[in-house]
């Protein structure tokens, strides 16, 4: 039996995506302690890991990218302090890691590959072996270096409209290499890469298909692409899936866990698609009780939330906010996809749905009447999206799942 931490970013986006590796890990006789905020204590507890709290350090983890300005010093000076606070922690923060480090003396430590940069750094003051596990695409300096606008829209969210994009690519990569080059001479932090964002390790488990991967001949064997690594939620689901009838299209609408509160789209799809030829299923968030709805078509089922494994094996359409969980949860039951983006990576993996033809990419915010349907039923009527869909969601199988991410872990654990 082996020690081992866990440091994930608190959001269950990230944090669910771990569930099933925790679970079986600590069936093979792994300690596991996995820390993270205390809403999501049970989730963690219910793997058999002990559930250690960073509450005391919540704010550690609100900080966004949140400025709109088309101003240029705005956007950079907002640009180095989210990535500086992410560098320049609290001593009371890194004592704390430092003290339960030394503690509990695990064997090594698995962090979050995006910015969980104290992972990275607690390992390695630690000298402990470390593993980034990745919820979502791998990053790397080439990337950068050949669509440095890819990078300044998805990884630092720059408004469209922004000045930016009106530089040439070196001067982009100039002001990147400058902003890394002020974060590391003031948090004295030497392995601070923005180029990467992600911080790479000698094992990477990007939890995604080395298909989906945009350019993955970039990447190297440590890391390894296992596909895909969810479970049925322990929720209990007021939804009968009796409802759904054999003969029927189901359409399947739902925008994640972080921004699903958009009453204007949900009523914007209602006259949509009401009283079309599809069963609508719309899984609305947790507020669902406070939207004023006049009424709901008789052709919806709407819920604040729904067994998205089971929806997803009948539906022909899901549309989606485009984060990786439920993209490759769609695609592994082999169903098209239309991606909104709203946040983080849902643009880069709307692009690569796109790309692959495995769906279309839209703007939540421009549909007009009409468009979402038209959508819909191009979809339906171009079978190369089910046939693509197919195709990666075999691959995603293919490569294992959390079943290959414990395998990596214990035989990197062998090694050491």
């Amino acid at each position: 039996m082996s020690k081992a931490i866990f440091f994930i970013n608190p959001f269950l986006g990230h944090i669910f995506p771990t569930v099933e590796i925790v679970r079986e890990l600590i069936k093979t006789g792994e300690d596991i302690e996995y820390y993270n905020l205390n809403k999501y204590k049970y989730i963690i507890e219910k793997t058999g890991a002990t559930f250690k709290s960073m509450d005391n350090f919540q704010s550690m983890f609100e900080w966004k990218i949140t400025s709109k300005s088309e101003n240029i010093d705005f956007i950079i000076d907002d640009i180095f302090t989210y990535y500086l606070s992410k560098v320049t922690y609290s001593d009371d923060f890194i004592n704390f890691l430092d003290e339960q480090v030394k503690r509990f003396c695990p064997d090594y430590i698995v962090y979050d590959y995006f910015d969980c940069y104290w992972g990275k750094m607690i390992a390695k003051t630690n000298n402990i072996p470390a593993i980034a596990l990745s919820p979502t695409f791998a990053l790397c300096k080439r990337m950068l270096e050949e669509n440095p606008y890819e990078f300044i829209k998805f990884i630092w969210r720059v408004p469209e409209n922004s000045i930016l994009y009106s530089w040439n690519i070196e001067k982009i990569k100039r002001l990147i290499q400058i902003i890394t080059l002020r974060i590391k001479n003031i948090a004295q932090f030497e392995e601070f890469n923005m180029s990467e964002f992600g911080n790479s390790e000698i094992l990477n488990i990007i939890l995604s298909s080395r298909y989906f991967q945009p350019h993955d001949e970039y990447f190297d064997n440590t890391f390894r692409f296992v596909g895909y690594s969810f479970q049925d939620r322990a929720y209990n689901y007021d939804f009968n899936m009796n409802s759904i009838k054999e003969h029927e299209i189901v359409i399947y609408i739902s925008l994640g866990t972080i921004i699903n509160e958009n009453e204007s789209f949900y009523n914007y799809c209602f006259n949509e698609l009401g009283d079309k030829n599809f069963k609508v299923i719309l899984s609305a968030g947790h507020k669902l009780n406070e939207y004023k709805f006049k009424s709901i078509p008789c052709n919806f089922i709407v819920k604040p939330i729904v067994p998205q494994l089971d929806v997803l094996k009948r539906a022909n359409v899901f549309i989606t906010h485009g984060g990786m969980n439920s993209v490759t949860e769609g695609l592994y039951h082999n169903v098209p996809l239309i991606v909104m983006p709203q946040q983080g990576d849902g643009f880069a993996v709307a692009d690569r749905v796109q790309e692959l033809e495995l769906g279309i990419k839209t703007d939540i915010a421009a549909l007009e009447p009409g468009a979402l349907f038209k959508i819909i039923n191009d979809i339906l009527s171009d079978e190369k999206y089910k046939i693509n869909c197919k195709k990666i969601g075999e691959e995603i199988i293919e490569s294992g799942g959390y079943m290959k991410a414990v395998d990596e872990i214990l035989n990197f654990k062998n090694r050491l």
